[in-house]
Formats: C-alpha cells, sequence, structure tokens
C-alpha cells in the first residue's frame, strides 16, 4: 500500500514538473528579425503615439535580446521608451513616438545581431500654413506673394487656392514654392484669415486646407476714392485736375464713383469715360450746381448719361467756368471683372 501510495506520488510530481516547463523551448532558435505593431504614423507637432516592437526567432516567437529604437530625424519625431511594461511579461519592447515638427522621419527598431529590422514610416502634418507672406500695396490692388515652406507645395495643376476671410481671390501665378495673388476690397481690412486650400504636404500628401498662422494688413484699393458712398451725406469729394487723367477702382461693393472737377474757363467740354473691352456698361452723369461742396440732388443733373455698350463713351457739351460734380456708374455689373478699372479724362474739346 505505501509502495502504491509513493508512485502516485511520484508521477504526480513528475506531472506537475513537465507542465511547468516550456515544451516549445527546445523549438526556439537565435533571433531573427525585428517587427513592430505599426508600420506607418501620421502625427501632428505634439502627439504621441503607441508602439510595442519585438525580436523574433525564425518561429515567430520573441526572444531577447529586446530590440531597440531610434529616429533618424529627431527634430521631426523623437522615440522615448516605457521602461515600466517593457520586457514584461513576454521579451517585448514598449515605447512612444512624438511629433515635433512637421517633415517625414524614420523610426528604426533593430536588435544586436539581427539584420532584418522594422522601420516606421513617421509623418508629422502641419496644423497651420507654413511659410511667409508679403503685401505689396502700392498699385490698384494689394499684390500679396506668398512663400511656402519647404515642407509644403502649391498644386500648380491648378487645384490651389487661397481664400481671404473666406472670400476667393484672384491667382496672378503660381509655381511649387510661390503663389502670387491680388486682392481689393472697399476699405482695409486689418489681420485678414488666409486660407489656403489644397496644398501638398511633402509634395504628395493633400491638404484639404491650412490657415495661415498670422492675420495679414490688406489695404484699400490706394487710387480708389475714399468717399464714393458717403457724398450724399456730406462727405468730401475726391478732386480730379482738369486736363489729366486720373484712374480708379469699382469693387462689387462699389458700383460708383463721384468726382470733383474745376473748370478753369468757359467753353466746350469733353468728359471721356474709357475702360477697355472688358463687357461692362458705365455711365456718366454731371451735377452742374453742387459746385461740389453740398449733397447732390437728382435735379441738379446736367443729363448727359452714356449710351450702353462695352465701348469708351464721350460726350461734349459748353460749361461755364466753374466746379463740376461728375457720377461714374458701372450700370451693368455681369460679368465684369472685380475690380473693374476705367479711365476719367475731362478736357477741353478740340477745335
Amino acid at each position: 500500500m505505501n509502495r502504491l501510495l509513493f508512485g502516485v506520488a511520484c508521477l504526480g510530481l513528475a506531472f506537475a514538473t513537465g507542465c511547468a516547463s516550456d515544451p516549445t523551448a527546445d523549438l526556439r532558435t537565435g533571433p531573427a528579425r525585428v517587427q513592430t505593431t505599426r508600420t506607418y504614423l501620421q502625427l501632428v507637432p505634439g502627439d504621441s503615439a503607441s508602439v510595442t516592437a519585438r525580436t523574433l526567432d525564425t518561429q515567430g516567437n520573441p526572444v531577447a535580446p529586446l530590440p531597440t529604437v531610434s529616429s533618424n530625424a529627431t527634430g521631426v519625431a523623437t522615440v522615448s521608451v516605457d521602461s515600466l511594461i517593457s520586457a514584461n511579461p513576454a521579451p517585448r519592447l514598449n515605447f512612444f513616438v512624438k511629433g515635433v515638427a512637421p517633415g517625414q522621419a524614420t523610426v528604426s527598431a533593430a536588435a544586436e545581431g539581427v539584420t532584418e529590422t522594422a522601420d516606421i514610416l513617421t509623418l508629422v502634418f502641419p496644423e497651420e500654413f507654413l511659410g511667409t507672406v508679403s503685401v505689396d500695396g502700392s498699385g490698384r490692388t494689394d499684390v500679396v506673394t506668398v512663400t511656402a515652406d519647404p515642407v509644403l507645395e502649391f498644386d500648380t495643376s491648378g487645384t490651389s487656392g487661397v481664400l481671404v476671410d473666406g472670400a476667393s481671390a484672384d491667382i496672378i501665378s503660381m509655381t511649387a514654392t510661390e503663389m502670387v495673388f491680388s486682392w481689393s476690397s472697399a476699405a482695409a481690412i486689418s489681420g485678414a484669415e488666409l486660407t489656403f486650400t489644397d496644398v501638398l504636404f511633402l509634395g504628395q500628401f493633400p491638404t484639404a486646407e491650412l490657415v495661415y498662422g498670422t492675420g495679414v494688413d490688406l489695404n484699400q484699393d490706394s487710387d480708389e476714392p475714399a468717399n464714393d458712398n458717403d457724398v450724399p451725406n456730406g462727405g468730401t469729394l475726391t478732386v480730379a485736375t482738369f486736363g489729366s487723367v486720373n484712374r480708379a477702382s469699382m469693387a462689387s461693393d462699389d458700383l460708383f464713383d463721384l468726382w470733383c472737377v474745376t473748370v478753369p474757363a468757359s467753353g466746350d467740354v469733353t468728359v471721356e469715360l474709357g475702360w477697355g473691352g472688358t463687357g461692362a456698361d458705365a455711365d456718366i452723369d454731371v451735377y452742374v450746381e453742387s459746385g461740389c461742396t453740398q449733397a447732390f440732388s437728382y435735379s441738379d443733373v446736367y443729363g448727359f448719361a452714356m449710351g450702353t455698350g462695352a465701348n469708351p463713351e464721350t460726350a461734349s457739351t459748353a460749361l461755364t467756368a466753374g466746379d463740376y460734380m461728375v457720377w461714374v456708374e458701372l450700370w451693368d455689373p455681369h460679368g465684369v471683372p472685380d475690380p473693374f478699372y476705367y479711365q476719367l479724362r475731362v478736357f477741353p474739346t478740340p477745335s
């Protein structure tokens, strides 16, 4: 009886010992390759992603040594090891990849004596448009030159665009690294928001919209009379020198201009309005009793509205010496470029 019990006890001990051993231990070979749980990451500056790396044998079993990780562009992305859970309970390395600045980095995991390493392509996308903006306000419109940061490119196939406070601007020229656009408004804009659409990140990854992080000051058209719509309420008229060429612009919200012209001597005077073939129809009226000093009245109109059509229009009449208010009105704005430029000339009628 005791012999039987002893035999059973030995059998149980042998069974217990067998269960505690690793039945695959003799199948394991040396380290053969490194594997990571991620092979591609998209981040923005400041964000992090968790990754696990393992050294595997030819059978796919995790073995020592633990991988080591590094970034080839620490200015774009950095790596840090999570030492609390790495190597526990199985041989593995847990680490974090953190985005630092826009660009591309390769995070590599390698192990000693292993030739088959693992790479993680890491893209750190910008959160705003990167580059420089300069404004030339010396002409009739603001000409804005935008130079993109090296990580960004404009799509020269024609899809890239720009919005000024949500409104489309007219692009003058565009290369992969530079966009030039024009802007005109009835009043100056302080801190306008520029939004760039369909910009390419690293030349191949499209971004829907990127906002330039700094507001841009845009000027009112320097040739635009500042008093246009306020004159009927007692504003001061813009003075046009008799016999000279004067230019102004009409934007979509500024469909008329008022000028004060001083006629130095009595006689026949020609008023000429020209704008080139834009498909517009602009008319002129002359107010003879306002003297350019009071709010105009429709009863003062001299009555020389021009005919319709997209051609320069002109009229001559006898005027005595004095001040005359000239009204230039864009009669039909449909299909007219914005801004619409014209030339107003007032001069003695040739004999």
